[in-house]
């Protein structure tokens, strides 16, 4: 963890001497001090609301290994996203499943693999967000369009390609358990059935791919998750002062997920 963290504050400061270096701190400061501060209470609200959702969606998700309520979801939530901000390569997802893991006397392996589920749906509300691009931001032309278009394609394969590793996982759990209990690996490589004792755990965190009712709820719930990140966007767009339509709100969101993809603290 400790390299890890080291290269992590050394990105963290590459990029925020990056971004900062051609900043004129007068001119932010001037627009700090018109800036309509009345539009907090409306982030505070929306920022709150998006939090409590992921807490409801985290219980949709959870709901067929142990039915937890979302109030008591809230708080490991809350302490894996501040440690988001904290350590890099977003650990703050690994805290958060080994805290309920811990306080729910669950598997841990389990826990997480809702999380990685919950990205996952995430991911699928984002690239929504990336196709709609073309048809709202003005025509595009070189390197931009180019961009949009491949990178759009590229992850949307990805994410495809991580679903369907996770609906076989799901879907045919006892098959691959099966297996490997015929298998020579578990009986000489001791390691080896460690592992497969962990993915089986983790495929037990993957049983909502195998409900549809669930998963169409846990789907609504991240779209409206995102629809809300977009809004806050808008609101800090309007308390500074830029008048910009509302699509550019959503594609700020997209491009700060892309941004938060880098594994720095805090997401600088």
């Amino acid at each position: 963890m400790g390299g890890r963290f080291l290269v992590g504050i050394a990105l963290g400061a590459i990029f925020l001497y990056l971004s900062a270096r051609q900043v004129d701190f007068r001119e932010t400061w001037d627009t700090l001090r018109q800036a309509r501060y009345h539009y907090l209470a409306g982030l505070f609200l929306l920022n709150f609301a998006a939090l409590w959702l992921r807490s409801v969606r985290w219980r949709v998700l959870l709901e067929p290994v142990r039915l937890i309520p979302s109030r008591r979801l809230f708080s490991p939530l809350c302490i894996g996203m501040m440690a988001n901000f904290i350590f890099p390569a977003r650990a703050g997802e690994f805290v958060r499943a080994y805290l309920v893991g811990r306080r729910e006397g669950i598997s841990k392996s389990s826990a997480f693999a809702t999380v990685v589920v919950e990205r996952l749906f995430d991911g699928l509300a984002i690239i929504s967000f990336l196709a709609l691009a073309p048809f709202l931001l003005p025509p595009l032309e070189g390197k931009t369009a180019q961009l949009l278009k491949w990178g759009g394609l590229g992850i949307f394969v990805f994410y495809f390609a991580v679903l369907a590793v996770l609906l076989v996982l799901s879907h045919h759990r006892e098959a691959l358990s099966g297996y490997f209990a015929r298998s020579s690996f578990a009986a000489r490589w001791q390691v080896v059935a460690k592992a497969f004792k962990v993915a089986m755990k983790f495929a037990d965190g993957l049983a909502i791919l195998k409900t549809k009712r669930e998963v169409f709820i846990a789907l609504v719930l991240s779209y409206v998750i995102w629809i809300i990140a977009g809004a806050i966007d808008l609101l800090m767009m309007r308390a500074i002062g830029l008048d910009l339509p509302l699509y550019a709100a959503f594609f700020l969101v997209v491009i700060q997920s892309f941004g938060v993809m880098v594994p720095s603290p805090g997401f600088v």
